[in-house]
């Protein structure tokens, strides 16, 4: 379980119990069709991409199926979102792993 699915519960407990958990199905039904959505074209685009010996080839990321599908806007649009959210997570991450560094630097200087 990720980090933001685990803390969710902590940030959102004065909303009360049926808030939280329609959040929680609501963000897991978003991703569940996010991932039969990516499934599906993943699948389209392989069988129309074949060699000659009949296997099929394996379509190479998300940007490439993105194009596919929504053409070279789509895929610009998509580029910028997978790079927000991966800056999101890469500063949430450094936040706090400096918190934790900063807290087992201190725990050192009380031992030494």
């Amino acid at each position: 379980v990720g980090d933001g699915l685990r803390e969710q519960t902590a940030v959102t407990w004065r909303a009360g119990i049926f808030p939280t958990i329609i959040a929680l199905i609501a963000v897991w039904a978003y991703m569940l069709a996010t991932g039969i959505l990516l499934i599906e074209v993943a699948a389209s685009l392989s069988s129309e991409i074949g060699n000659n010996d009949g296997g099929s080839v394996a379509v190479a990321g998300i940007l490439p199926m993105t194009e596919s599908v929504l053409g070279q806007r789509g895929r610009w649009v998509c580029a910028i979102l997978y790079v927000s959210i991966y800056i999101a997570t890469v500063t949430a991450y450094v936040s706090e792993g400096g918190k934790q560094l900063v807290s087992f630097l201190g725990t050192l200087a009380y031992c030494a």
